[in-house]
């Protein structure tokens, strides 16, 4: 297939304004936006939001609700003995991948 003096410059300027383009988007990305009318001037402080906690982990008894929390930190992994994830997982009470758990079989 020949190509022509038209296909190969309009081949160069396509890839000339794609690398223009991409290094101008980037350059409007780092410009700060101009800030809206009537926005606080520069240096002013702004109010805070008031953040709400509605978790934590406070150490209680046990079983305070429903539904308690299990830790699975390293020295339960270690004291349970499993080899995988999934002997892990299948060895708790809640996540027992509709199987008896080994602990049940007396």
């Amino acid at each position: 297939m020949r190509t022509t003096w038209f296909s190969k410059s309009f081949g160069q300027h396509v890839a000339i304004i794609g690398v223009l383009m991409f290094v101008s988007s980037t350059a409007f990305a780092q410009a700060p936006a101009a800030p809206p009318p009537g926005a606080p001037a520069t240096g002013a402080t702004a109010e805070a939001e008031r953040v709400i906690v509605t978790g934590s982990n406070i150490p209680t008894a046990e079983e305070v609700g429903p539904n308690p929390v299990t830790n699975l930190n390293r020295d339960y992994i270690e004291k349970t003995g499993a080899i995988s994830v999934e002997q892990l997982l299948k060895d708790q009470p809640i996540n027992n991948s509709n199987s008896i758990p080994v602990a049940n079989n007396g």
